[in-house]
């Protein structure tokens, strides 16, 4: 038994990004539905998933807003052609995709490893191989993580039913294949033997081949290009900070940030003075992409707040 908690902790940690939480799917009158639940993903919570036929999904954001988890949820008729057409793109290019079959489409998971990546990069990896694969998008393929970043402390974003579990619905449980179609798992321990990881490194760079749309308005607001931050008028981050009581003792450095309640210093200040940033993606001075923000948007968030505050 104990062996078998164990390969069920390491299919939760390989196939989901946060584990201090879980979906499972509840029955109810009107059929089911999935429910948030503030309590870990253990081997246990899997392996009673598997026994009793209603499935778990697990999240793949961390509460950081990276993951180490990429996947697309593709509920088309011709799911499993398409998700094998991007999975030979994604092994091709050293980042081992493997397909599972849904009951309208396909799911397709690749493991990111050893390090893991804010949820953006993850995303727009995912659009880089879906546009080599000459894959237009569409609302019923959908990302995951399905968004660049938490929406604050208690976000959880979105869950997918984990691989292998029975559907919601119907109770038949998928397979898990290589791109081909050659059948690889069924069961938990033969998903485990069989994945293999797709390097940080090598999936952050399929990040930049991604070309968003021409028509800018097709254009998510988290996904476009980041901003080329001019030096201003030549008043530098440091001095702002300071105006509002933050001492800054180096450039570059990093200081508590007075924008959110920050037990350690969080917010960088960039070797040019001319830009700070925070690492937390709750956080407003996190800015667009992750990119932080200039020193005109500095100042600007700084008398929005204080407006707010009066």
């Amino acid at each position: 038994m104990t062996a078998l908690i164990d390969v069920a902790d390491l299919y939760a940690a390989t196939f989901a990004s946060r584990h201090d939480c879980h979906s499972p799917w509840i029955a109810t009158d009107a059929g089911g539905q999935w429910i948030c639940k503030r309590e870990p993903l253990t081997g246990e919570v899997v392996l009673n998933a598997f026994r009793s036929g209603r499935p778990v999904a697990g999240y793949c954001l961390d509460a950081d807003s990276t993951t180490q988890l990429a996947a697309l949820d593709i509920d088309l008729e011709d799911g499993l052609m398409l998700a094998d057409r991007v999975a030979r793109v994604m092994t091709k290019a050293g980042c081992p995709a493997y397909i599972e079959t849904s009951r309208r489409g396909a799911h397709l998971w690749c493991s990111i490893g050893p390090w893991a990546l804010p949820g953006i990069v993850v995303r727009r990896a995912l659009r880089a191989f879906l546009q080599e694969a000459g894959i237009e998008p569409d609302p019923k393929i959908e990302l995951r993580p399905g968004q660049d970043r938490l929406s604050g402390p208690d976000g959880v974003g979105t869950a997918l039913r984990m691989p292998l579990m029975p559907h919601q619905t119907t109770r038949v449980k998928g397979v898990l294949m290589a791109p081909g179609g050659r059948i690889i798992a069924e069961k938990m321990h033969e998903a485990l033997e069989a994945v293999e990881t797709a390097p940080t490194a090598t999936f952050a760079a399929w990040a930049e081949r991604w070309a968003p749309p021409l028509d800018p308005r097709a254009i998510a607001p988290g996904d476009r290009p980041p901003r080329v931050f001019a030096p201003d008028d030549g008043v530098s981050a440091t001095s702002i900070l300071e105006d509002i009581g933050v001492v800054v003792r180096k450039v570059p450095g990093a200081v508590k940030c007075p924008f959110h309640p920050d037990t350690n210093p969080s917010l960088s200040i960039a070797a040019d003075n001319r830009r700070v940033w925070c690492k937390s993606p709750a956080c407003e001075a996190y800015g667009a992409n992750g990119r932080g923000l200039g020193t005109n948007q500095l100042r600007k968030l700084i008398r929005d707040r204080a407006g707010h505050a009066a």
